[in-house]
């Protein structure tokens, strides 16, 4: 994903004003236009996060994906295809990154 804000070009303290009101535009114009989610399971159960991250580095993941200690630059194109799972927990509710993982399309 390209990156937008905070460029070396655009990451003066006035500037920083700016990519701020942006990012928040953006963010509301998303939301105002997304369709609602309907998970395919309400409340999935906790799993294992060794596990997990057994099944992300055997399944084909990182085909696609990088991770926290890898530099996007150094991957390349086809390990950048999808987005980076770096804080992918932050970003997302527990539900949606269930689905996204039971059907990543």
């Amino acid at each position: 994903m390209p990156r937008v804000w905070y460029n070396s070009n655009t990451s003066s303290p006035e500037d920083a004003v700016r990519n701020e009101v942006e990012i928040d535009a953006a963010v509301a114009y998303l939301f105002a236009n997304s369709e609602e989610h309907d998970y395919a399971v309400l409340f999935p159960p906790r799993g294992n996060a060794e596990r997990g991250q057994d099944l992300v580095e055997s399944v084909g993941c990182l085909a696609c994906h990088i991770t926290e200690d890898q530099d996007r630059l150094a991957a390349g194109t086809r390990r950048t295809f999808g987005q980076p799972l770096q804080n992918i927990g932050n970003k997302t509710s527990y539900e949606w990154l269930f689905d996204w993982v039971r059907d990543p399309r």
